[in-house]
């Protein structure tokens, strides 16, 4: 139940399989990215010791514990400055959203009791829930912006449905045509988004 949390239905768009291995562009800005993503391991890393408290222990708890952390703040990093790209681009997210977003969450705990429960185990407050649910939702408008006008021409579909053939199972491409045509805009969609992201995030050249 907790990971209902991180949820928010289908409004969030899952981040990390976007940018593997993308190192974060190193300009404006980086000291206040550096300020959260700490913020953001404080958080986690006190959540985990939290719940499993034998869990950073000894020797091979110390390095568990700088993994875990390494991790939490490379992500935390990739997140602020994507939402800095949004704030560039002038998208927001309205109260009301985050507020109905929050709403569907909490919609999943068998009472707000058990959802504040929920928030504490994971070292939220509630202002600071909000704040992140705003955050992830701004980046989930970033992915759509992004790929406003992209679109693929016939000869995609074609090409598309000819290189996946055995994902059709034999069926005529005219008989299919619009799933097809969704699948192909679908990865390129995906294709466009990767190379945003990574240009946003690589390295400035000097």
């Amino acid at each position: 139940m907790k990971r209902a949390l991180y949820a928010v239905l289908a409004v969030v768009v899952v981040f990390s399989a976007v940018v593997v291995g993308v190192k974060l562009k190193q300009k404006g800005g980086e000291t206040d990215i550096e300020v959260q993503a700490q913020k953001e391991v404080n958080r986690q890393l006190t959540a985990l010791q939290n719940q499993q408290p034998n869990i950073f222990k000894g020797t091979r708890g110390k390095m568990t514990k700088e993994s875990i952390a390494k991790s939490i703040a490379s992500q935390a990093r990739t997140n602020e400055t994507l939402k800095n790209e949004a704030v560039k681009r002038g998208l927001t997210i309205s109260d009301d959203k985050v507020e109905a977003a929050i709403g569907q969450v909490r919609a999943a705990y068998a009472s707000p009791k058990k959802f504040d429960e929920a928030l504490k185990k994971q070292n939220w407050d509630l202002n600071a829930y909000r704040e992140n649910i705003k955050n992830q939702m701004l980046l989930a408008a970033l992915m759509n912006d992004i790929t406003k006008n992209v679109k693929v021409n016939d000869a995609e579909v074609k090409a598309f449905y000819d290189s996946h053939k055995d994902q059709y199972k034999g069926k005529s491409l005219k008989s299919i045509f619009e799933q097809v045509k969704a699948d192909a805009l679908a990865q390129k969609k995906s294709q466009a988004q990767q190379e945003a992201v990574q240009k946003l995030l690589e390295p400035a050249k000097p």
